[in-house]
């Protein structure tokens, strides 16, 4: 039977095409001891890429990368790329590495891919670093599991790299286990664009996306980051300094997901210490699975949709603008999957004079290459589809000015959309954090949706009802006379410790009543939207989707929990907060039991 399996597998290595030009064995690594057709696994052998000019993209063999320590050829473990594969010979753990750098035709986005082998063999956790423009990202992979692409490429992420020979990719052995092997075949990079296209997957029957009214939107952040991830921000948004261990003294949120309905490959371990002992773990938002996830929460809860928040000021920075599309990608294809709707929302904050005009461009490529707006899933008000814009008319000094916002909302208009314009809580009276110029009045006029930021604007369910009765009542008969919609914003309660110092739990939550008392002001203010901030934001403390009651612990740590309360807590009550929007259940003070 070996004879058999040896002749067989000797057969498919003949009949493999033969490189125009046979690559050269690496001069510095120990020469292959295995005869040809000598291998473990003959039903891998057709997966030799024998010729590495014949994959696409830039692709660096190990013949040509620069060997640290002694590595040894091998051809026993098909697949492999050229004439074989290097392995460490299971010695000189944290001492020996393989790099490849890649001589890239221009600056942009690639996908790195790495070629291995696998079996139970090798190493579970080989180190990875690659170098690109932004620093430099480690991650660890399992090289017994088999690689995605054509069971020998293994995605290592998208990173924004320099023309030239700037960048590369170290394959190394430090903490690997004794008893295993370190692999170190081949590297490819693949360019792409960073704009998504058009969507073409399937779609389930849902809400209904032609009109708002009814309709319970969040507000979905989307801008999470963790170190090994792929994006090379490293822990954007979990912690202060993102380029350092999140951990104790390094976080900025205070509330912690709940992550126990994630898959292992959506979790990233953190600093951060549990009562049993085990690291805390969190997310990264440009993972696929997690956010088809989300939109899957909002589905089983009756939650509507999400408003995707994309922050302009971003928009140029490579590295988060991918972020940013992969993020916007995933929502579509989530949104549509669960029946769910989506729309974009551009976040002004942060702007300078001038660059106003950024939304412009950028909605521009998104309606050309993505075809945003005219999918099925895309969330639309009297039959145009809904962009909203985020930032105009406070008073906190803003560098870009009205006459740029009021260009951007002609051009949107002109473009067939239906614009919303996200607005201080006073808008109407031009006091406290709004604008009194007049010329913000005439701008609101041009719009087709206003909604008013109150988050932080009152703290307790009877302020939320005077709230609702003195200013969303004014402000629903101001749009009225003037053909506009309202949408009124509601959030579960406030905290900023971590990111500000201020007190944990600075605005209650009080078990949900807090929120529920801005959706029944709402109600009785006439609206017939609400929209609610945020369904993923730890940050700030306003997050509605699964959060954890086992946070972490230690000596000056400190975070919220859901007291308790079931993890889609508030979940359920932004779903039932809804049916009485819609008239489907009667107006009530008091927290109603959850489904």
């Amino acid at each position: 039977m070996k004879l058999r399996a040896a002749l067989l597998s000797f057969l498919c290595l003949a009949a493999l095409p033969l490189p125009a030009e046979v690559p050269k064995p690496h001069p510095d690594a120990v020469p292959n001891t295995h005869a040809p057709g000598e291998v473990d696994n003959p039903a891998m052998v057709p997966h030799i890429v024998a010729d590495p000019a014949t994959l696409p993209g830039i692709v660096v063999d190990e013949s040509e990368a620069v060997l640290v320590g002694e590595w040894a050829y091998s051809t026993h473990t098909p697949p492999y790329v050229g004439i074989g594969y290097l392995h460490d010979q299971k010695t000189g753990k944290g001492e020996k590495s393989v790099t490849f750098t890649p001589r890239l035709p221009a600056e942009g986005y690639y996908e790195v891919r790495l070629a291995h082998c696998h079996n139970v063999r090798r190493a579970t956790n080989t180190p990875v670093t690659i170098r690109h423009a932004h620093g430099e990202t480690t991650v660890r992979i399992n090289q017994q599991e088999t690689p995605e692409h054509g069971h020998l490429f293994r995605t290592l992420g998208r990173y924004y790299f320099r023309a030239g020979l700037a960048g590369w990719v170290r394959v190394a052995n430090d903490g690997t286990d004794p008893t295993k092997v370190a692999i170190a075949d081949a590297v490819q990079f693949l360019p792409i664009d960073p704009t998504p296209g058009p969507y073409d997957g399937p779609a389930a029957v849902g809400t209904d996306p032609s009109t708002l009214d009814g309709k319970v939107m969040c507000g979905y952040q989307g801008w999470f980051a963790c170190d090994g991830d792929g994006s090379g921000l490293g822990w954007v948004h979990w912690a202060r300094n993102p380029r350092q261990p999140f951990g104790p003294g390094n976080v900025t949120v205070d509330l912690w997901p709940d992550v126990s309905e994630l898959s292992p490959a959506e979790r990233f371990a953190t600093g951060f210490t549990l009562k049993n002992g085990k690291p805390a773990e969190v997310f990264t938002s440009t993972h696929p699975l997690t956010v088809r996830r989300h939109f899957e929460w909002m589905r089983d809860h009756g939650i509507d949709g999400a408003f995707v928040q994309r922050f302009a000021n971003g928009l140029t920075h490579p590295p988060l603008l991918l972020q940013k599309n992969a993020v916007l990608t995933q929502a579509r294809e989530a949104a549509h999957r669960a029946g769910r709707t989506y729309a974009v929302m551009y976040d002004l904050s942060g702007l300078k004079a001038g660059e106003v005009a950024r939304v412009r461009e950028d909605w521009k490529r998104l309606r050309q290459t993505a075809r945003i707006g005219t999918d099925a899933a895309y969330q639309r008000h009297e039959g145009k589809p809904v962009v909203a814009v985020w930032g105009i008319g406070f008073s906190d000094i803003r560098p870009y000015t009205l006459a740029e916002c009021r260009e951007l909302v002609d051009f949107l208009k002109a473009d067939g959309c239906a614009v919303m314009l996200g607005v201080p809580t006073w808008w109407r009276e031009g006091i406290r954090d709004a604008v009194g110029d007049p010329a913000f009045h005439a701008l609101l006029e041009k719009a087709d949706i206003v909604s008013p930021w109150t988050v932080g604007r009152y703290r307790t369910p009877e302020e939320a009802a005077r709230h609702g009765e003195s200013v969303w009542k004014a402000d629903l008969a101001w749009c009225s006379e003037r053909g506009l919609d309202l949408l009124p914003v509601a959030f579960p309660g406030f905290s900023w410790h971590n990111l500000k110092g201020d007190p944990l739990g600075s605005i209650p939550r009080l078990g949900g009543r807090f929120l529920w008392s801005q959706f029944a002001a709402a109600k009785r203010a006439g609206a017939g939207m609400v929209y609610v901030a945020m369904f993923d934001e730890v940050d700030e403390g306003t997050a509605i989707f699964k959060c954890t009651n086992d946070v972490p612990v230690g000596e000056g740590v400190s975070f919220l929990s859901y007291d308790g309360l079931p993890a889609d807590h508030y979940l359920r009550l932004t779903g039932l907060g809804g049916r009485m929007i819609r008239g489907e259940i009667p107006v009530t003070d008091e927290l109603p039991p959850l489904p």
